[in-house]
């Protein structure tokens, strides 16, 4: 699926590295395990520089006429014109500022907090007070323009408003009644169904409608633009596709755009994205994707979370740091059942009893159960968890993209299998792009760091930003909407929180 993503070139003010938002405030940094526990974690708080700010000067009837045309024009940002009531007529006064500012702050920076939307969202950035830029625009007659400048300004954004304008100015979508696989051409009364729905959506041509080889070529492409396994059978998960009317489309793509307001206004040129809803990874330069590849994230019950940070190097043939969490609730209770499983599997007490490091004197069963005192480590080696390399990418959440031995999840549709990491179908191909190292000099070092038994550690020239978030919806090379299945359930949440939001 990543090859449906648009990639458009940054703007050029983008071309130098710049310094990344860090995650708000309540975090702990834990050592190197891949374990995400949410009692840590605190969501991004809504910028403090978008709250109203008092003293903004009167709005002129120009001003005003202005605003009117920017609030006609906020559905198409996914906004509610509703939510700013200007006077029907005279000036705009106090409170025509107070609604521009709230405009102006919709725009940027969000209906809602990214803690009242997606409480594992951490990407949070300083921001200039919209109060102050609003007060010079009426000062010097460019309130247009200093709206205009609002929104976010990535490609990305404008291909979802894109689609939300299409969508908008098409038909309605049929929505296909949900029950039993529907089987091509066998008589179901929902078959007619199926067959407007994908001409709709733009996948079956109307004179090809009763042309098999076309209508299955159409159930292929629908599936692929909704995120699904390309298998051509009508299922469950295609029909709840297939179900989702007009209205739910557009307050899927209405949630993206939200998402992409709390995303930081500038992103580097050359940088790593993981496409956390896509399961998938993409190296952008300069607007092309030179790297891209699927990748497994984290379970529902450890969902990998939406943060920014910086690769600064490689860590070779790693070993691995076991969290807490991992060792009380996984390891322990195999410790009880054979006291042998820590050597058996290469793991060691860093703080055990000096002459027992695998713990073979130890009493588990006497060990209370959610008590852990023990610090465990296992070696490098091919059976090694985090495989051949490890991607130091410091971060309060513990989450890291390494390599895997478990090679046979990278031909599942549904690769949420981790404790929140980043495993990557092709960590070699990653650490010689970021690296700039010839192909094949991966598999040379790592041959020598083997030999050796030993870890080696690899500074990078030059760290690389890389930005792990949740999105479901996006817009392809042709500027066609995609969509990435709800893994984790957040759009429910966000989309109940935008409702929620509406204010008179």
């Amino acid at each position: 699926m990543l090859r449906h993503l648009l990639v458009l070139a940054w703007p050029a003010a983008l071309a130098m590295l710049l310094p990344l938002p860090v995650a708000g405030p309540g975090f702990a940094a834990t050592a190197v395990g891949c374990a995400v526990m949410p009692s840590q974690l605190a969501a991004a708080p809504r910028p403090a520089a978008t709250r109203p700010t008092a003293g903004l000067p009167e709005l002129s009837a120009r001003d005003l006429t202005v605003l009117r045309a920017a609030v006609a024009e906020a559905r198409a940002h996914g906004l509610d014109p509703r939510d700013y009531p200007l006077p029907e007529s005279g000036a705009g006064g106090s409170v025509g500022g107070a609604l521009a500012l709230r405009l102006a702050s919709d725009l940027r920076d969000g209906r809602i907090a990214p803690a009242e939307g997606d409480p594992r969202w951490y990407l949070a950035e300083q921001r200039e007070p919209l109060a102050d830029g609003l007060k010079q625009a009426l000062a010097s007659g460019r309130l247009a323009a200093f709206l205009e400048d609002q929104p976010p300004p990535h490609a990305e954004y404008r291909a979802l408003r894109a689609a939300l304008a299409r969508l908008d100015q098409g038909g309605a979508l049929t929505p296909v009644a949900p029950g039993a696989e529907i089987v091509p051409w066998s008589g179901d009364p929902r078959w007619p169904d199926v067959i407007s729905r994908l001409m709709q959506e733009g996948h079956l041509a109307p004179a090809a409608r009763d042309e098999p080889a076309a209508v299955a070529q159409a159930i292929l492409d629908f599936q692929g633009a909704q995120g699904l396994a390309t298998d051509g059978r009508i299922g469950p998960r295609t029909l709840a596709a297939l179900g989702e009317n007009r209205e739910m489309r557009r307050a899927r793509i209405v949630a993206n755009m939200e998402r992409w307001r709390w995303m930081p206004r500038q992103i580097p040129r050359y940088h790593v994205m993981v496409s956390v809803a896509e399961q998938s990874l993409r190296v952008v330069q300069d607007g092309t994707v030179p790297l891209a590849m699927p990748v497994v994230i984290g379970r529902v019950a450890t969902p990998t979370p939406s943060f920014a940070a910086r690769i600064s190097g490689l860590v070779i043939n790693p070993a691995w740091n076991i969290p807490t969490g991992i060792a009380r609730n996984e390891i322990l209770p195999r410790l009880r059942r054979d006291p042998a499983y820590l050597a058996k599997h290469e793991m060691r007490l860093l703080n055990g009893p000096p002459d027992d490091p695998h713990g073979l004197g130890i009493d588990w069963r006497a060990l209370p159960s959610g008590r852990f005192p023990y610090l465990l480590q296992q070696a490098p080696g091919p059976a090694n968890p985090l495989g051949a390399v490890r991607f130091d990418m410091p971060n309060p959440h513990d989450i890291f993209l390494h390599d895997t031995p478990l090679r046979a999840a990278f031909a599942r549709q549904d690769r949420a299998l981790s404790h929140g990491c980043v495993r990557l179908s092709d960590a070699a191909a990653l650490a010689e792009l970021l690296a700039g190292l010839p192909p094949g000099a991966f598999a040379e070092l790592l041959a020598e760091a083997r030999a050796r038994g030993a870890s080696e550690n690899r500074p990078l020239a030059r760290a690389v930003p890389v930005f792990v978030v949740y999105l479901t919806a996006f817009a392809d090379e042709a500027g066609q909407i995609r969509f990435a299945p709800d893994i984790y359930g957040r759009d429910a949440r966000l989309m109940a929180a935008l409702d929620a939001s509406a204010r008179p």
